[in-house]
């Protein structure tokens, strides 16, 4: 057994009942919402303010600030300030304990990580955090369910498609999966057909550089009315 898998363990696997309510309650809102925009690149953290109010006028109210973005904390602490009462605010390209006490430190409601590992996990249960890891296989998706992570982002998921999906939750009903990873505008429906409960969308929404807010707002808009439509699709007359 790894030190990180012992202290997860002792944590109580998921964590406390409290967390586990925390950690489910943010899990829901990720899921209602259905779109985490991914915001990457080199933004300061006054455009990442900018770009978090040019989503939500669109209607997308759940952004991932990513780690590799040099201002990724500054930003995750301004965005909370400013629009924190309408925007829910994560951290995303998380790779280690470490990094996941700064995301919380600075104010992230949620984590991100593009693999999985026990280290990860175990800091964000300490801190009581919903961590939604990266998963490819299902050897991966069989230890993050093990590890106590029942929502997953798939990633990346345009080079198996929706139908990987689909195959996974077949013998992995219990998980919620996240397709990340070249999905945009026209994939939506597929994946919500094929099981998904939400989408992570980066470059398709939101550019590595600065953009014009009012296009970024366009679209927000065409995305989550494409969800909307998509959800009722699926969800039948």
């Amino acid at each position: 057994m790894t030190q990180a898998t012992g202290d997860f363990l002792a944590d109580g696997g998921a964590g406390a009942a409290g967390l586990d309510s925390k950690r489910s309650a943010m899990a829901e809102r990720i899921k209602a919402a259905g779109l985490v925009a991914i915001i990457r690149g080199s933004h300061t953290p006054t455009q990442l303010v900018e770009v978090g109010a040019a989503l939500l006028a669109g209607g997308v109210t759940v952004l991932e600030v990513t780690l590799t973005s040099p201002h990724a904390l500054e930003g995750i602490e301004l965005l909370r300030a400013e629009l924190g009462d309408r925007l829910t605010v994560g951290a995303g390209t998380v790779l280690d304990g470490a990094a996941v006490a700064a995301c919380v430190a600075a104010g992230a409601e949620f984590i991100i990580a593009p693999d999985l590992n026990a280290d990860t996990v175990a800091a964000a249960a300490r801190n009581g955090t919903l961590l939604i890891p990266g998963v490819f296989t299902a050897t991966e998706v069989g230890k993050a369910v093990r590890l106590g992570c029942t929502i997953v982002k798939l990633f990346p998921a345009s080079s198996v498609g929706p139908g990987y999906i689909k195959a996974l939750a077949g013998p992995f009903p219990q998980v919620d999966f996240i397709p990340t990873g070249g999905v945009g505008a026209g994939d939506l429906e597929a994946y919500a057909r094929a099981g998904a409960v939400a989408f992570g969308i980066g470059s398709a929404l939101v550019k590595s550089t600065p953009q014009d807010s009012a296009q970024l707002t366009a679209a927000a808009t065409a995305l989550v009315a494409e969800l909307a439509a998509a959800r009722a699709g699926v969800a039948g007359p």
